[in-house]
């Protein structure tokens, strides 16, 4: 008698069954400003050309640390009944976007390493930029502690120059907390924000893409452009989506997202938008990115001529549209719409009006940018290409180090089997000089051999003490090949936004001083002072002191009135204290 299966139930087949292309597909995807991370869902309707993006989720959270914020996100995007993510897409608000110049064909590039830090050299005026847009009063004024008013007001007390009761100028954040403007709780959740916002360290992780872009007379130039962030940034991002299991697709400039995609793809379109912070303005040449720039508020007011000024050297070609956000509650979209569709003659679309609008508007464009096959935007991998071991520039000091210690003990090794087998040789003539004592003369002779061996026994001994004081300096020259860019990379560690370091040299030939020349400039003495202890903090380890520091009044780069101090670092060594070196110093005040 045969038996009937049971029939499986509609919830069992609705498990079973494959998830379809369009409407049930989600993009998950993490907005981190200097408010706090944000996790957005969407989902796609529609297949091929007609599909569009829904936002089916938007969870806040006020924490910038990535560890912190994203298990409570994911908690909260289960309570509302959404599966759990599998891959995470970063927009990040302290990463910058730029157009660089660099010498290589776009459709002939060079080695991955070697365009890493050819766009890291050519983004630090970028980075430099986006710095300055994120003072400390700009996030604050971006998390709603203060208004513009008292943004300004406080900073027009900072230009006057407050002083505290001990001497030193008070900083904006200080001024802020004794005009009773912000909370301690605020002002040190703002400098924890500023942290992920700024790019201060020398790390950058990047990502890079070329093109070949027509410009206005329709000739077709190589186009490249960088997204760049810290390091230290991306290493958490990475470290907290792992922990939650997750993987990282990249992370990418939150500014100008929201008008990267949409409007007709045939033609130029230009785009505009517009944060408490800064202005962004972008090219785009039949759907591709053709230039983008990066501007701040400060320097930019944001009303209708000074925009139209700022986008006049790309009105010399026929425009299809201008696409239009604003993020900034204090500006009329539709009155700086009209200002600029009247000065420039050109059709203008409003695509966000407000911030909500705005951060809507750059989920949809990254959700278009995973779904596309043609990506437009530049993405910060998850990890840096590397080189084979022996390419890479911070192996190479140990693979030579290495290589000098083998060839060392493999010489030794030869020398003492040498010497061994010269032995045995001795001990056999010794033996034979006792069993034929009585030949007296063959006696002699094998006397001589036998001192001829133990000279030969002699200068290879010499030989091999020669090779032993060879190792030694071999040895030395590793330690100095590690210890100077472990030195220079303290000198950069310790310093401030305050304190410019001028220069690191090394004496050379036929100068009569050991160690390295630092020079350092800043404004105020003390802070110079301050960074000198700082640097003999971090290098007393290594056995180096800071010596002979030195002031004097020098004009800086701009012209400003300032302080330069010079001073060196030496080993802490009795044997290398001579005369013609600097004397180490006690302290570092002159």
């Amino acid at each position: 008698m045969k038996r009937r299966l049971p029939r499986p139930s509609a919830a069992t087949m609705a498990r079973l069954r494959l998830p379809r292309r369009g409407g049930g597909t989600l993009r998950w995807l993490a907005d981190a400003g200097p408010r706090g991370i944000t996790l957005v869902a969407l989902r796609r309707d529609g297949r091929g050309s007609a599909a569009s993006w829904q936002e089916v989720l938007r969870r806040e959270h006020p924490a910038t640390d990535p560890g912190a914020a994203l298990p409570a996100l994911l908690a909260a995007a289960a309570e509302a009944g959404l599966p759990r993510p599998r891959r995470l897409a970063v927009m990040l608000a302290g990463a910058v976007p730029a157009v660089v110049d660099l010498p290589v064909d776009p459709q002939r590039p060079r080695a991955p390493t070697q365009m890493m830090e050819m766009a890291r050299y050519e983004a630090e005026p970028a980075i430099a930029a986006h710095n300055a847009v994120w003072t400390i009063g700009a996030v604050l004024q971006a998390r709603g502690v203060l208004d513009a008013a008292a943004r300004e007001a406080v900073t027009t007390l900072s230009r006057q120059g407050r002083f505290a009761p001990n001497g030193d100028t008070l900083r904006f954040g200080e001024l802020a907390l004794e005009l009773g403007c912000v909370a301690r709780e605020a002002l040190d959740a703002a400098l924890q924000a500023q942290t992920t916002l700024q790019m201060l360290d020398r790390d950058i992780a990047c990502g890079w893409h070329g093109a070949l872009v027509r410009d206005g007379q329709g000739h077709r130039l190589p186009l490249w452009r960088v997204a760049a962030t810290g390091a230290q940034a991306r290493a958490d991002w990475i470290a907290a989506t792992r922990a939650a299991g997750l993987r990282l697709e990249g992370l990418w400039p939150r500014t100008g997202l929201a008008v990267a995609w949409g409007g007709a793809d045939a033609g130029v379109c230009l785009g505009l938008e517009l944060t408490p912070e800064c202005v962004h303005a972008l090219r785009r040449v039949d759907g591709a990115c053709g230039g983008q720039r990066l501007d701040s508020r400060e320097e930019q007011p944001a009303d209708a001529e000074s925009l139209a000024t700022l986008l006049l050297d790309w009105q010399v070609e026929p425009l299809n549209e201008l696409r239009l956000v604003v993020a900034d509650p204090a500006l009329d979209a539709a009155a700086l719409a009209a200002g600029l569709q009247r000065l420039m003659r050109l059709p203008v679309t409003v695509v966000a009006a407000d911030a909500a609008q705005a951060a809507s508007a750059r989920a949809q464009a990254l959700a278009h940018e995973l779904d596309s096959p043609a990506p437009r935007l530049v993405r910060i991998p998850a990890a840096d290409p590397r080189p084979p071991l022996w390419r890479r520039p911070g192996w190479r000091p140990w693979l030579a180090a290495g290589a000098s210690v083998a060839a060392a003990a493999a010489w030794q090794g030869w020398v003492w089997w040498d010497i061994h087998a010269i032995e045995r040789q001795r001990e056999a003539i010794e033996a034979r000089l006792n069993a034929r004592s009585a030949d007296r003369e063959q006696g002699q002779q094998q006397l001589r051999e036998l001192q001829q061996r133990q000279r030969e026994v002699a200068g290879l001994r010499q030989a091999l003490q020669q090779t032993l004081a060879r190792a030694d300096a071999w040895s030395a020259v590793r330690e100095r090949t590690l210890t100077v860019p472990a030195l220079i990379r303290d000198l950069g560690a310790a310093i401030d936004a305050q304190v410019v370091l001028d220069g690191v040299r090394e004496p050379g030939h036929g100068e009569p001083r050991i160690g390295l020349e630092v020079r350092a400039w800043s404004t105020e003495a003390p802070r110079l002072q301050a960074y000198a202890e700082r640097v003999q903090q971090r290098v007393a380890g290594r056995g180096i002191s800071v010596a002979q520091p030195a002031l004097r009044s020098r004009a800086g780069r701009q012209g400003e009135p300032g302080v330069e101090m010079v001073f060196w670092l030496v080993p802490q060594a009795p044997e290398l204290e001579a005369d013609d070196a600097p004397a180490a110093a006690s302290g570092v005040r002159p």
